[in-house]
């Protein structure tokens, strides 16, 4: 089996050695939740549907090799970049960090607007333009590296900064 989509399936393959329920957890897409409390219940309802399936004494692991869940704080700072139309915007992409993506493809994603990421939602309030959202929107970043995924959305925004010049 490949190696986990997650920690917590990763674990459960691995240390639990529980691999149909390490599949399970493995196949759950985040990309299709909007929120992490829809992940959440997503992964109870998984696990209570497998002890309702699997009732009787549960395989347990040995001391030290127990699930610890990690309670992550994020802050962001702005940069030095800022944009006002789409030049300045594939200028400001090409200098922010990967950190920087990450934050306004995927956290933007889990919070409001929910599903959305940030640079699909700037046009569209901006500019109007569903055209250049669609095409971010539809980009799988987990099919990316940030550096693959920060060269196909310069690509995107580049032909729609010539469409809108040419119009």
């Amino acid at each position: 089996m490949p190696e986990g989509a997650n920690d917590f399936a990763y674990w459960v393959t691995n240390t639990v050695q529980a691999d149909r329920l390490g599949e399970e957890l493995t196949s759950i897409d985040i990309v299709r939740y909007n929120s992490l409390a829809d992940i959440r219940s997503a992964f109870v309802e998984m696990l209570e549907r497998h002890l309702s399936e699997n009732p009787g004494p549960q395989r347990t692991v040995a001391p030290g090799r127990e699930f610890h869940f990690m309670r992550a704080i994020r802050f962001s700072l702005p940069t030095d970049c800022a944009a006002a139309d789409y030049a300045s915007f594939i200028e400001c992409l090409k200098n922010v960090s990967v950190s920087s993506l990450y934050l306004h493809v995927f956290e933007a994603r889990l919070r409001p607007p929910y599903g959305v990421d940030d640079f699909s939602h700037w046009f569209k309030t901006n500019f109007d333009d569903d055209k250049v959202g669609r095409e971010i929107s539809r980009l799988d970043p987990y099919s990316y590296t940030l550096e693959s995924l920060r060269q196909r959305i310069i690509r995107v925004i580049e032909r729609r900064l010539a469409e809108v010049k040419n119009a």
